[in-house]
């Protein structure tokens, strides 16, 4: 329990482990991965596996499905929940994530001409290719989040209301801050 100020008034419920993973906004998601391409060195071997992305159409028609860098299902959870299907690229985090991308990988303009709109969606195209990329880069050097989601993944679920051996309180039952 967190009292956000102290006072029982401002108690708010602590989110559920799974839920806590995966509060980022997808705005600050979409920083988090700029700020880590960023700090990618150029002669990493996860640059260079980005790179070899855009030698196959796959890799801008569906989400990456583990195969590319084993990737664990916590971490496509996160990567789903923080970049949904339906958000826009006009924000200025995923416009400089995209120019960082076009800038390092020439062939991404090819392919994004040769599959935009035939066979993809701009949004899809790019959501896509982003979904392997965090792959790479949760491989490099998982984030803090990342690794937070994956630690919550491997935690038994949580019981029903008819499973467990008492329920919930309904409200706090204690005045004043509680000292951890």
């Amino acid at each position: 329990l967190t009292p956000a100020s102290g006072s029982i008034s401002s108690y708010r419920p602590r989110l559920s482990g799974r839920d806590r993973a995966m509060e980022t906004s997808p705005a600050e998601f979409i920083d988090e991965l700029v700020h880590r391409l960023e700090a990618l060195p150029d002669d990493s071997s996860a640059r260079e596996k980005m790179l070899n992305l855009s030698d196959s159409q796959d890799s801008f028609l569906s989400l990456d499905d583990g195969s590319l860098a084993s990737t664990l299902p916590a971490i496509a959870a996160r990567f789903a929940q923080c970049w949904p299907e339906d958000m826009a690229l006009s924000s200025p985090g995923a416009i400089k994530l995209v120019g960082h991308a076009r800038t390092h990988d020439k062939q991404l303009q090819k392919m994004s001409d040769k599959l935009v709109p035939k066979k993809v969606a701009e949004r899809a195209f790019w959501r896509h290719y982003f979904s392997r990329v965090h792959a790479l880069l949760v491989e490099a050097a998982p984030s803090p989040g990342d690794q937070l989601a994956c630690h919550i993944d491997g935690l038994p679920k949580p019981r029903t209301a008819e499973e467990r051996r008492f329920q919930p309180a309904a409200e706090l039952q204690a005045s004043g801050y509680i000292p951890r």
